[in-house]
């Protein structure tokens, strides 16, 4: 059986003391002594160094992750990463096609193309061949590719390039056929939701952040509950259009001959129809997001689960890689690993949580950050919104401290070498920026981006795309807990009277006058005009109740400005008064709210 854990080697490991069994020394072997030596001093004198001068982790996984790029004359790309420590190698068929291809009306044709990837048709062999030859075939599909991949041991070459070409080559299958696959397609879905409610939480998440997103709310697991026999038609159509070599990556990672790899690429598909050549235009992959004024909520009732588990998603139209990188950065100071933000907040200091977690979908459109918070029980779900939100607010504010920044790295880097650690992940991971992005060195580059990210590079990100009117909420709740948080809380608004400015209205509610600000999207200057609707923060308290005062004989601003609180400069506003105008008895002055108690 074919070790399909094995991970890659990463880097060469030092002894850590020389032999003392030895007396006498050859030449050769006393050079080699002083080798190590002077490796282990070198060692020393590095761990002795600051940290500011220590290569950042991301440079030692760059240097590990090599590859070589060939295009072939019909727009596919030919991918090859080599480890001669492997003893197998992973050959994967990535297609630039996913649930964001899907037509309305058409759902869970992705998934249907991945399926007849790894299934084929009937009367092929493919699959046995793979189990005669000590292997395994695995396939994936997502939002915006789809991969078919086999694992094999070193020597199979040959076959794995021509597996993966038989997968490509092969006729569409008949109606009858997908008719098949869709009833398997949909059984699958249905146990896949049904067993695990926290994937089924984030199909849930995902669909409400892009909603109004069409290409990027068809989740691949829940649109294949839609198929029905009726889609066998359509499903055809789609396989026909989008099953081609147009744009399309062969990734081989392990141990091989990268020259004859792609040799043996360029013979079995470099003769495709003229209709599949050029690259495909990946342009379309990124539209426009629909503007948000006010975020969106559901929840779930699973009898299942035990305690609460909350998930926080923020969509982001990013604009280029630093961009991109900068959004890693934040999730990973956020909740990636022990010590991050939320981490400290909700699992050390207060007993709220049990795990926290954020990652991103690291997608070329729109990119989604996910944040899952894993309630304990008799935790106040309301409670761990608030906490959440108000964290990301001075984030917001501040951004991050170096030692955040030093942190996130290091947990970043770790992360990618986890999603690199295997042959078939390597491979699939490669082919997938191969065939989305254009090429695979756009992950390099955003690994690469990290090192050099600044604190306000991430804060910037934070301010534009993780505001609260932007967020997304779905709480995954047992059935016994589910009136805890049975709907969004109501949204409150605050209707603009004459003479009113930010500042008033602000401290009316007591919240931040640049929180109420960005809510509302005022701009820089504030203005707001009557009758204007403004949302207010959760965070508002209730005011009180306006009050009032008729002016007697005898009373003066300064009086009545003392008597409740107030400043002079407060009534004049608040009542429109000239202040060369003097106030006559009998009128009836609006009093603003106060800061401070009534004058006695």
């Amino acid at each position: 059986m074919v070790d399909t854990k094995r991970a890659r080697a990463f880097g060469p490991s030092l002894p850590l003391r020389a032999r003392r069994s030895v007396v006498v020394l050859s030449e050769p072997l006393i050079a080699r002594r002083f080798a190590v030596v002077a490796a282990l001093l070198a060692t020393t004198t590095a761990l002795a160094l600051p940290d500011a001068v220590a290569p950042p982790a991301s440079v030692s996984l760059l240097s590990e992750l090599s590859f070589e790029r060939t295009s072939l004359p019909n727009g596919m790309r030919v991918v090859t990463s080599v480890d001669r420590s492997a003893s197998t190698l992973a050959a994967c068929l990535v297609l630039p096609v996913g649930s964001r291809d899907e037509p309305p009306g058409a759902l869970g044709m992705a998934t249907l193309e991945q399926q007849v990837a790894l299934e084929g048709v009937r009367g092929d062999d493919v699959s046995d061949q793979v189990r005669q030859h000590r292997g395994q075939e695995s396939s994936a599909v997502g939002v915006e590719a789809t991969s078919y991949c086999v694992d094999l041991p070193s020597g199979e070459l040959e076959l794995a390039i021509r597996l993966l070409a038989a997968r490509l080559n092969a006729p569409p299958p008949t109606p009858d056929s997908f008719t098949r696959l869709s009833l398997r397609v949909q059984e699958q879905a249905s146990h896949a939701l049904a067993d695990d409610a926290s994937r089924a939480g984030a199909v849930r998440l995902q669909k409400l952040a892009y909603e109004g997103c069409a290409p990027y709310e068809n989740e691949p697991v829940a649109s294949a509950q839609a198929i029905d026999s009726a889609a066998a038609a359509r499903a055809r159509d789609f396989y026909v259009q989008h099953h081609v070599p147009r744009g399309a990556a062969v990734v081989v990672v392990g141990n091989f001959d990268p020259d004859a790899a792609v040799y043996l690429a360029r013979a079995r598909f470099g003769s495709t129809s003229p209709q599949s050549t050029g690259p495909r235009d990946t342009s379309e992959s990124a539209p426009a997001l629909p503007h948000r004024t006010s975020e969106r909520y559901s929840s779930l009732e699973r009898p299942e689960v035990q305690t609460a588990e909350l998930l926080f998603g923020w969509v982001a139209p990013l604009h280029d890689m630093r961009e991109r990188a900068a959004f890693d950065l934040a999730a990973a100071v956020l909740a990636l690993g022990q010590g991050s933000r939320l981490d400290r907040l909700l699992v050390d200091k207060r007993p709220w949580a049990s795990e926290v977690q954020a990652r991103t979908e690291r997608l070329y459109g729109p990119e989604l950050l996910l944040l899952r918070v894993l309630a304990k029980n008799r935790a106040d779900p309301v409670e761990i919104s608030k906490l959440v939100e108000a964290e990301l607010f001075r984030f917001a504010n501040a951004g991050p401290s170096a030692e955040e920044l030093r942190r996130a790295r290091a947990e970043l880097t770790d992360d990618w070498r986890r999603r690199l650690s295997s042959n078939v992940a390597r491979a699939r991971q490669l082919g997938q920026f191969e065939a989305v992005w254009g090429t695979a060195e756009a992950l390099k580059q955003r690994i690469a981006a990290y090192a050099s990210i600044t604190p306000t590079e991430v804060r910037d990100v934070v301010r534009a795309y993780l505001r609260p009117w932007q967020k997304t909420h779905v709480a995954v709740q047992p059935k016994t807990a589910l009136t805890q948080v049975t709907a969004a809380p109501p949204k409150r608004y605050h209707v603009v009277r004459p003479n009113e400015n930010l500042t008033r209205i602000a401290k009316l509610y007591g919240v931040g006058v640049s929180e109420l600000s960005a809510m509302n999207e005022t701009g820089r200057d504030g203005a707001i005009h009557p009758g204007q609707k403004l949302e207010l923060p959760r965070s508002a308290r209730v005011p009180k109740p306006p009050r009032s005062h008729t002016i007697k004989k005898g009373d003066s601003l300064l009086g009545i400005a003392k008597h409740f609180g107030v400043s002079v400069a407060d009534i004049v506003q608040a009542n429109g008064l000239r202040r060369n105008k003097p106030i006559q008895p009998g009128q009836k002055l609006a009093i603003p709210p106060s800061s401070a108690p009534a004058a006695r």
